[in-house]
């Protein structure tokens, strides 16, 4: 039960935090409000397309590969994002 109650809370908690990243985004590095409805819809755009592209294969490989790999990539995206000069 624990398991099912935390992986709601998981689920949603990108739709939760979304508007106050880009409002930050949009505070901190004098975006446009257009600009920062765009890089929400990438995010989300970008998840979507990444949970179906995973759903295909997801059954068939080792699920700790599949979180390790994740993990590098997620942690390689967010240091191109820290070291880009624009958007």
């Amino acid at each position: 039960m624990a398991a099912a109650l935390m992986f709601g809370v998981v689920a949603v908690a990108p739709f939760s935090v979304m508007p106050l990243a880009v409002g930050g985004l949009i505070a901190d590095f004098g975006l446009t409000v257009s600009q920062g409805g765009y890089i929400a819809a990438a995010e989300m755009g970008g998840s979507g397309l990444a949970s179906l592209g995973v759903s295909a294969f997801i059954t068939r490989m080792d699920r700790r590969r599949i979180a390790g790999a994740a993990l590098v990539l997620f942690a390689l995206a967010n240091i191109g994002a820290a070291m880009s000069a624009n958007i």
